[in-house]
């Protein structure tokens, strides 16, 4: 069901471009700080999405501003592989109470999502919302018939010094250095993940625009391990250094399933804390999947990271 959400007040709701990025920045750190207690996004992730292949800014997302208080919401409504989309809004908290912003925004995201939906022609698909625990939207989501499906752990470490990074007999690390390495890196993303829930193979080009062709794009956080005496590719870590927010993330870690099992997993994490604090930075975060079946929520715990807070996937198929 719909819920009709209309804008009250002096609220006017328009179509986002690329020079609302600082706006729609301030909103979410706003809102992030309200339910977290701190930022969680900087402006190249949020820059990131935008320029996803696929999407458009134009016609796939809206700002809605207020005369003296700016931009107080924000809507994207994302296709993804595997007949999703993703939508995800953001009310500014002095704007919730009266103006229907919320609702609104929910609204429009399905709206969107619909459209989205018939451009692609899929026959079935799926409407997806993250949340928080004590999300202002939780009601309003399950109104329009979401339910909770999956559960992803936001995993944390504050490293005292550099770990040592002592890799399994006959295996070797190296960072990527060319095209080949880059692709060889897509293919492992892909490879190493096939067991997971809810994979999807990326495309060369959305791995590139979202992994590489990005400002804080730094191939010295990237490790692809090889067997040494071979040279055939076994796993990778993706690391990202977010020195606005004074924090470091393990994008991705993914082993190859005849690769398990020898404590890959682990060097791999230790490589990715080592080259980010050698950035100066000593808090590290990752997401993963609270019902991992490939153990990674305990490697995680092993080498000392800490639950810090939980994400909950809603789902509404059509």
């Amino acid at each position: 069901m719909a819920l009709h959400g209309q804008l009250g007040g002096d609220l006017r709701a328009r179509p986002t471009s690329m020079d609302d990025l600082s706006g729609v920045l301030d909103l979410i750190t706003l809102v992030d700080i309200e339910a977290l207690g701190e930022a969680d996004i900087d402006s190249d992730e949020l820059r990131t999405d935008w320029q996803t292949p696929g999407f458009d800014l134009d016609r796939d997302s809206l700002v809605v501003e207020h005369p003296t208080d700016g931009i107080v919401g924000y809507l994207l409504a994302m296709a993804e592989p595997g007949a999703e989309v993703f939508i995800d809004t953001y009310t500014h908290p002095n704007h919730r109470a009266d103006t229907h912003l919320e609702s609104f925004l929910l609204d429009e995201g399905l709206a969107r999502a619909n459209a989205a939906a018939r451009r692609e022609r899929w026959p079935s698909w799926t409407a997806a919302v993250w949340t928080v625990e004590g999300d202002a939207r939780l009601d309003d989501i399950a109104t329009l018939g979401f339910e909770p499906t999956r559960q992803f752990l936001r995993m944390a470490i504050d490293l005292d010094a550099p770990p040592e990074v002592a890799m399994p007999a006959g295996i070797r690390l190296q960072n990527p250095a060319s095209d080949d390495d880059h692709r060889l890196a897509h293919r492992l993303a892909n490879e190493a993940f096939v067991d997971h829930w809810n994979h999807h193979a990326d495309t060369w080009e959305a791995f590139r625009s979202r992994r590489i062709e990005r400002e804080e794009y730094d191939p010295a956080l990237w490790w692809i391990a090889r067997d040494a005496a071979d040279h055939n590719p076994l796993g990778i870590v993706i690391g990202r250094a977010m020195p606005t927010l004074g924090t470091g993330w393990v994008s991705m870690l993914g082993v190859l399933p005849p690769a398990r099992g020898r404590g890959l997993g682990g060097a791999l994490l230790r490589a990715a804390f080592a080259s980010i604090h050698a950035r100066g930075i000593s808090h590290v975060e990752l997401s993963v999947d609270a019902n991992s079946t490939t153990g990674a929520t305990r490697l995680y715990e092993r080498e000392g990271m800490t639950h810090k807070f939980t994400l909950t996937r809603h789902e509404l198929p059509y």
